[in-house]
C-alpha cells in the first residue's frame, strides 16, 4: 500500500520499488503511526537517490520467539550519508552537511517525527550508511503480538 502511494507520487514503475512483506504479517500497533512510518521512510528513500530510482523495503518478524518484534527495514542505492552524521539524523531540523542532501528541497523534520513515532509505539530506530555515495539502510524494530 505504501509503496504503491510512492510509486504513483513519484511517477515510478513497479520496479523501483521492491517490497518484501510476509502475507500473514500480523501485528497490534497504531496503524496510522506505522503507515506514516513506513511513507516517510519509503519516500525519503526515494528522494535521496540517483536515477533509476532503486529502493528495497522489507517487513518481517524475528524468528526468536518472545514478542518477536517486526523488523521494517528500507534500503536505497541513493547518495548515501557520511558515517559521522549518522545518529544525528534523527534529530530535530537536522540535514546532511552535503551538497547532494542540501540540493534536494527539505525541513529536517521528517526523520525526526518518524523517531518520535516509532518512540510512541514501542520501538527503535537506526541508520546505516557506508558513506556518501554508498546508499542508506533505516531500520525500525517494533514489538507484536505474534500471529496465531
Amino acid at each position: 500500500e505504501v509503496a504503491d502511494a510512492a510509486r504513483k507520487r513519484h511517477g515510478l514503475p513497479n520496479e523501483a520499488i521492491a517490497v518484501d512483506v510476509a502475507e500473514t504479517l500480523r501485528l497490534t500497533t497504531d496503524r496510522p503511526a506505522l503507515l506514516l512510518v513506513a511513507r516517510n521512510l519509503v519516500d525519503n528513500a526515494v528522494k535521496y537517490s540517483n536515477e533509476p530510482v532503486r529502493v528495497h523495503v522489507v517487513a518481517q518478524l524475528a524468528a526468536d520467539g518472545g514478542d518477536r518484534p517486526l523488523t521494517l527495514t528500507v534500503r536505497d542505492e541513493g547518495i548515501g550519508i557520511p558515517r559521522a552524521e549518522l545518529k544525528r539524523v534523527f534529530h530535530r531540523f537536522y540535514r546532511v552537511e552535503h551538497e547532494k542532501v542540501r540540493s534536494r528541497k527539505g525541513t529536517g523534520l521528517g526523520l525526526f517525527v518518524v523517531s518520535q513515532l516509532v518512540r510512541n509505539l514501542g520501538g527503535s530506530i537506526h541508520a546505516e550508511s557506508e558513506g556518501v555515495g554508498r546508499g542508506s539502510t533505516f531500520e525500525v524494530r517494533l514489538p507484536v503480538k505474534p500471529p496465531r
